[in-house]
């Protein structure tokens, strides 16, 4: 792109930067069809008593939405806790926000 504006423009332009960026992709879910763009996702949610929470989107209906978290659990016969995944089930209202987590792979 850097390119293809150079040869349009021309040299008069001299040093400049070209910067490109998704408007709003950080940003917390509004709508409930943010929410069904994002299963499969890891997302980012702040309860109302103000606790974080990351896991992957698994489902959504109507107003509720299911996320898979990995949680420390006890476990029978074991010496420490180990991590299991446990589903968790939020309405969309109920939460102060949830936003999607953008992952550099």
């Amino acid at each position: 792109m850097s390119r293809f504006l150079q040869e349009r423009l021309g040299e008069e332009l001299g040093d400049y930067e070209l910067e490109v960026g998704s408007a709003g992709l950080g940003q917390p879910f509004k709508v409930a069809q943010q929410y069904v763009n994002h299963i499969g996702d890891t997302i980012e949610v702040l309860t109302l008593e103000g606790k974080k929470m990351q896991g992957v989107l698994k489902a959504v209906d109507g107003n509720n939405f299911t996320l898979t978290v990995q949680e420390k659990q006890k476990q029978e016969g074991k010496k420490r806790p180990v991590l299991v995944e446990v589903d968790k089930t939020f309405q969309m209202d109920g939460v102060k926000y949830a936003k999607y987590l953008l992952a550099f792979k």
